[in-house]
């Protein structure tokens, strides 16, 4: 399909994460479309989408700071990079990474989900991780990243801004 996509799990309610995340009045339906971060409420608390890649440090410091469950993953598919990071207690317990070409990360003991039928069963990267990522932030259906109404998030950053990876 073609998806460039970072989508950031956070176990807290609301659309603004049980209020760590600042919104603004934008609205958008097509969070993949953009590299601002844009949030909204699904299963089990918050999702944040992003066309562009979500700053690893970022989210680091986000999930220590809220020191609830966070799951981050990226899909990077047009360029053939896939990620997944999982966070507990505000500390990195399971980091998931590989390209097409062959490279592959792993930190942490692999997590129960990742044996699960319904990731196995998935014949490509992409839709692996976005299983792998469903099953692990318990939501039972991503369809709202096509059609659902998210609002802009202003604080905290989490995409990289202009000076890139710095």
């Amino acid at each position: 399909m073609g998806w460039n996509v970072s989508i950031l799990h956070i176990a807290a309610p609301g659309p603004d994460a049980g209020g760590s995340l600042i919104l603004g009045a934008d609205r958008r339906t097509d969070p993949a479309g953009d590299d601002d971060a844009w949030a909204r409420a699904v299963d089990g608390g918050t999702v944040v989408a992003s066309g562009d890649i979500l700053d690893p440090h970022a989210v680091e410091r986000f999930a220590a700071h809220t020191g609830v469950p966070v799951t981050s993953v990226m899909i990077g598919s047009t360029g053939g990079a896939y990620g997944i990071e999982v966070y507990r207690d505000g500390a990195l317990v399971r980091r998931v990474g590989e390209t097409d070409d062959g490279f592959s990360d792993q930190v942490g003991p692999p997590l129960a989900e990742e044996s699960l039928p319904a990731v196995l069963a998935e014949k490509h990267s992409e839709d692996r991780y976005f299983a792998l990522f469903a099953a692990v932030a318990g939501i039972t259906d991503l369809s709202f990243l096509a059609d659902a109404e998210f609002a802009r998030v202003i604080t905290p950053e989490l995409t990289f801004g202009p000076e890139g990876l710095d």
